[in-house]
């Protein structure tokens, strides 16, 4: 009789989970009062899993076991090393961060395991995850009007929750990046109603705070309204905004009357997609300086993150620390580069910034775009073009190093091109330069018509540091 009940109970929950993923917001069926969802999942809304730390957002603060907690965050891509593991967590750590953002469990190890043990690594250094559940974008062709993908989704999403739940590391989910992503105002109603769906299991199962990630709060746009009638289970706002755009956040928080508190979940130099970013007259992306980057970073996180922390922001990700894999331009971001993983000058600003003090030896400085030179004294903005296979040119870069160490200078030549997704460095084109590579370099125009970036870097490599500086030109 025994082993009869045992089957009985397995087939009952069996069907029970069968009926759960048939069932959509117009079933009538509330997924977390269904009578068999205790057996589905022992957790309960109000338990804490044990060794969960306790977050709670009280007001427009954030609290981890009951102190007041200000992000100090650093954004991680999928960058794993051979060992599946991120190879930025620990030096995001060194410089001070308090918590990192993934956008899903590739940015932290290549397997569940591996994942893990750079969860408990994290909760040993007290450093939190906010940990992303990847949503599709309606904008990238997903049909939220199937519902039968909307419920693979959402289940696919508790299945991974289920994975982690629990964790101490991790100190709220994000549910989705950037899902208002669209060519018009708004956004099927059905995203918000499924991050929504999520977000009430991450309460249900791990107790938790659920957040979701907007490109903005914009004035004229409907998406907050539609964000706050269907994302009533949603604790925190992210938002990412960059140079530009983050200067007006708080003011449109408040105009909008948003609720919740928020976090500038990815901030920088002004976007490759803004319309006010300088450019060549043939088109191609002017580049700041990474000192001229680290400035902008300073500026932005202290006028507009730090000073509004008693105003509704309750902390940031800086974007990125490591390096782009794909876009327009993949150094436009990045916080090392991406062929000798040196830090560039914005960790260290953003290490000054969370913990106070500078570091102990400073990155090389190239101060200005303008200070790297081409073909007698031609910067980015004067348009430089070359005929394809063209000798002669020259190159030349002012490099300085506040404590007077010895500097080497490396110098490439990539193809100017939009990245897609999973290219893993830019294209670089070989056997340009001759003689010795100094702060002056000769080289000959590549031989194929097209577009290109001349990069220099200022390495003091006994410090593992280096500053960078870029001019497009074409060759026609």
């Amino acid at each position: 009789m025994a082993q009869f009940n045992q089957i009985f109970s397995l087939t009952a929950i069996l069907a029970a989970a069968s009926l759960l993923v048939g069932c959509n917001e117009d079933s009538g069926i509330d997924y977390y009062k269904h009578p068999y969802w205790e057996n589905l999942d022992k957790d309960k809304p109000g338990d804490d899993p044990v060794g969960a730390t306790k977050v709670e957002v009280k007001g427009n603060k954030l609290y981890v076991n009951g102190e007041e907690f200000f992000i100090k965050g650093a954004a991680l891509n999928s960058l794993n090393s051979a060992d599946g593991v991120n190879p930025f967590i620990a030096t995001a750590i060194e410089a001070g961060a308090n918590c990192v953002r993934i956008y899903g469990t590739t940015d932290l190890g290549a397997t569940a395991d591996a994942v893990k043990a750079q969860l408990d690594m994290l909760s040993a250094k007290g450093v939190y995850v906010c940990f992303g559940i990847h949503i599709d974008h309606e904008a990238d062709g997903f049909d939220y009007n199937d519902a039968s993908k909307r419920n693979t989704q959402v289940m696919k999403a508790k299945a991974e929750i289920d994975k982690y739940k629990g964790h101490p590391a991790i100190l709220f989910w994000c549910v989705g990046n950037e899902c208002d992503q669209s060519d018009k105002n708004t956004v099927n109603a059905n995203v918000w109603k499924d991050i929504n769906e999520i977000a009430k299991y991450i309460k249900n199962v791990d107790g938790r705070p659920a957040a979701t990630c907007l490109t903005g709060i914009w004035d004229g746009s409907s998406i907050i309204d539609d964000v706050k009638a269907n994302c009533t289970d949603i604790d925190i706002l992210c938002v990412n905004n960059y140079e530009g755009d983050v200067e007006s956040l708080n003011r449109n928080w408040q105009s909008r009357n948003v609720g919740i508190p928020y976090i500038v979940s990815e901030f920088g130099i002004r976007g490759t997609w803004n319309g006010s970013v300088a450019k060549t007259s043939f088109g191609s992306l002017i580049e700041p300086s990474s000192a001229e980057k680290a400035e902008s970073y300073r500026k932005i996180y202290t006028n507009n993150i730090v000073a509004n922390a008693s105003n509704g922001c309750i902390g940031s990700f800086c974007f990125l620390w490591g390096w782009q894999t794909h876009g327009a331009v993949l150094s436009w971001y990045s916080m090392y580069d991406m062929f000798e993983k040196q830090a560039l000058p914005t960790t260290q600003v953003m290490q000054e910034l969370w913990t106070g003090k500078k570091p102990e030896n400073s990155a090389p400085v190239i101060a200005s775009v303008n200070d790297l030179k081409v073909d007698n004294g031609r910067t980015a903005s004067q348009s430089i073009s070359m005929t394809p296979g063209s000798t002669g040119h020259t190159a030349t870069v002012q490099a300085t190093d506040p404590d007077g160490d010895a500097i080497t200078y490396d110098w490439k030549i990539v193809k100017d091109v939009v990245s897609p997704w999973g290219t893993p460095k830019s294209d670089v084109v070989t056997g340009l330069f001759s003689g010795a590579m100094g702060e002056s370099v000769s080289f000959k125009a590549p031989a194929e018509a097209g577009y290109y970036r001349l990069m220099v870097y200022a390495r003091d490599k006994a410090h593992g540091t280096t500053a960078l500086a870029v001019v497009p030109f074409e060759v026609k």
